[in-house]
């Protein structure tokens, strides 16, 4: 509902992975060998899935399901977040002021913590 009303882009790991599949890329097919066999595709193939999905869709926001799974995959996407960005609270208030009347808009930007979210541009 949040994606849809603001649209923000939703995706998980698995729909990319089928995506490179149906395209018969390299790495589709090499991961759905892996998959076949009931084994893991590695952290590093997801995070560089992942990433590259940022860099096309993730400028304004978005939405994984299923992502993060492991400690190396959060620590990836929080160095993939470091870099260029605008802060929580500018991002928080961008979002309050689309859906805040505007007498509560500058009350919810005052409260909001500062840190760093990517902006994936």
């Amino acid at each position: 509902m949040i994606t849809r009303q603001f649209g923000i882009p939703v995706t998980s790991p698995g729909a990319i992975l089928r995506r490179e599949k149906d395209l018969g890329t390299p790495l589709g097919q090499e991961t759905a060998e892996v998959l076949q066999l009931g084994g893991l595709v590695s952290d590093k193939i997801i995070v560089g899935l992942i990433e590259d999905w940022l860099r096309l869709h993730g400028g304004h926001g978005f939405v994984f399901d299923g992502f993060p799974r492991t400690l190396p995959q959060a620590e990836s996407l929080m160095s993939i977040l470091d870099k260029p960005c605008v802060t929580a609270s500018q991002a928080v208030s961008n979002a309050a002021n689309a859906v805040l009347p505007p007498a509560r808009q500058a009350h919810n930007s005052r409260n909001v913590p500062s840190v760093r979210i990517a902006t994936g541009r």
